[in-house]
């Protein structure tokens, strides 16, 4: 006992030691690598629903704006010089007019040409027909312009609400100016620009930016709403986006907080739209696995450079056999040792086996664990159908293989009518359950193994149907069906009862065709049944939009 080497120069503790070391750093390793390689993905993934994000709300400001410039022009091309010299026929027009769309919840008014005051407007808003408008920007440059003019963003005078003006010039037949058609549109109307003015959004906010005017539009934050936007030097990427970049990017925002970006145009104006998405925030997930699997990798190492660390001290020789077996492992994987022996070596074979079931269970526990947050990963967690990420993996997917197969693939993009007052009369908490309910109700029309029902946003839901237009036609009407027979009461729908809006597309992919073709179709197809009255299912017309 005198003559025992010291602890740290046996061979028993120098093996356990140098083996626990490779163990340690071979698992540290291969968790590192996974990590930026899975970070990498993630990032991936992040992006491309950001893009396609910020591009669906760029093409949607575009649609409404669109559709007020249209219905403005028209307006102003009908008003005749007697209209405007009797203010009470100019109203009854005026008031007729309005009942055809309700793009303009603030109201129409007609100005004087010397912007003095109006000549008559509706609906009638207190205290509007005293102010004057002869110095406004926007009032200037429609004097100046033809067509209908989009002005910088500003704060009502009365309420202090963001607001941007659109007008156009009313000329009689010799051109000369005779009046201004103007209405003023509140940035922040959950039915315009709601999406930006959400301060609910938790993954990511909206910004929506003018280039010109170096100001936020629109902000998930309200404190940001028209503000100016960081000076040049501060944040290179937002830089290259005031020069006209549109893609996505990594930066550093005024808060010193670093965010994943996309920004995608508005073309019909000098705006732009940022999606972003904290970094933190995104990539907290990974960053808890990591530190997870660190902790068990030293349990493991702990626990291996005991074991081997007791047999080689205690059976040097005779376990020379089983330490092959146990090198032979680190590449053919954890296996129990043959155990033929009943004395101490074959109890603490024994034990080793032990561990090695105790480990394999573990990890079987593990692989379990990650495939249920795999499954919840894809589910919504409110309606418990799939989530939008999965949508957009699934719609890839269906693409890929149509595209191959020659077959149709449709789309059907619905949306609950009138929600937002759905939820303003019965709370937030009954929405939820009518969420729910539809959710159910829908999934539940879907009878083939690959058709795909997913909550696309909000009370918006989109379904990928392996069929061509007739048959998802069908299931379309199925689904308008199978809600109005719910007949869950709303009484702020005109119809009484929950509804829901669809719009149909159907292509055959093709190689040069992005599958985003479909979202944007079947989301033309759903503006216009809302704008035909709800409750019904539109088709895009491919043969009218080719």
């Amino acid at each position: 006992m005198r003559n025992r080497l010291p602890l740290h120069k046996r061979i028993p503790f120098k093996l356990a030691c140098v083996l626990s070391s490779l163990v340690f750093a071979i698992i540290i390793t291969s968790e590192i690598l996974s990590y930026h390689y899975v970070k990498a993905d993630v990032l991936g993934k992040i992006q491309n629903d950001q893009i396609l994000e910020a591009k669906y709300i760029a093409h949607d400001i575009d649609v409404k704006l669109k559709a007020r410039i249209k219905f403005l022009n028209f307006l102003a091309s009908s008003l005749t010089p007697q209209q405007l010299a009797n203010p009470e026929l100019l109203q009854k027009e005026l008031r007729q007019y309005s009942s055809l769309t309700n793009f303009f919840k603030q109201g129409i008014t007609v100005l004087r040409a010397d912007g003095s005051g109006l000549i008559a407007e509706f609906p009638i808003m207190p205290g509007r027909n005293k102010l004057t408008f002869y110095d406004s920007e926007w009032f200037l440059r429609t004097q100046e312009e033809t067509g209908v003019i989009i002005s910088s963003p500003f704060r009502g005078r009365d309420s202090g609400s963001p607001i941007i003006a659109m007008a156009a010039a009313i000329r009689d037949k010799n051109g000369q100016l005779i009046g201004i058609l103007a209405t003023p549109i509140l940035l922040n109307d959950p039915d315009f620009l709601g999406y930006a003015y959400d301060q609910h959004r938790q993954f990511s906010d909206v910004l929506i930016i003018s280039r010109a005017d170096e100001i936020f539009v629109a902000a998930n934050n309200k404190n940001m709403v028209l503000k100016p936007t960081p000076a040049r030097g501060v944040n290179k990427l937002h830089d290259k986006v005031m020069d006209g970049f549109n893609g996505v990017g990594t930066t550093i925002n005024a808060f010193g907080v670093e965010d994943i970006s996309a920004i995608s145009d508005v073309s019909i104006t000098n705006w732009f739209v940022v999606v972003r998405t904290p970094s933190k925030i995104a990539f907290a997930p990974l960053r808890d696995r990591l530190q997870a699997n660190v902790a068990i990798a030293f349990l493991i190492v702990f626990i291996t450079s005991s074991t081997i660390f007791l047999v080689l001290h205690t059976y040097f020789l005779p376990l020379e056999n089983a330490a092959r077996e146990v090198r032979i492992m680190s590449t053919d994987g954890l296996k129990s040792l043959p155990q033929k022996r009943n004395d101490e070596i074959g109890d603490l074979i024994r034990g080793f086996n032990y561990l090695v079931e105790t480990v394999t269970e573990k990890t079987e526990d593990l692989e379990l664990v990650n495939t249920k947050l795999e499954k919840l990963s894809q589910t919504d967690g409110l309606t418990k159908v799939f989530n939008r990420r999965y949508f957009d993996k699934s719609l890839e997917q269906s693409w890929r293989t149509h595209r191959r197969s020659g077959h149709p693939l449709s789309l059907i993009m619905l949306d609950i009518d009138f929600f937002k007052k759905y939820n303003d009369v019965y709370g937030h908490l009954q929405g939820d359950e009518c969420l729910k309910i539809i959710a159910e109700s829908l999934n539940a029309t879907l009878k083939r193994p690959t058709d795909i029902f997913a909550r696309y946003g909000g009370e918006e839901f989109a379904a990928i149907i392996a069929n061509d237009e007739e048959g998802v036609k069908q299931v379309a009407e199925t689904m308008r069906r199978t809600i109005e027979n719910l007949k869950l009461t709303h009484k702020d729908s005109p119809h009484e009862i929950v509804t829901i809006s669809l719009g149909v597309t159907t292509i055959i992919p093709e190689n040069d065709t992005p599958p985003e073709i479909l979202i944007l179709q079947a989301d033309e197809a759903l503006y216009k049944s809302k704008e035909n009255g709800r409750n019904r299912v539109e088709v895009f017309n491919n043969e009218r939009n080719a």
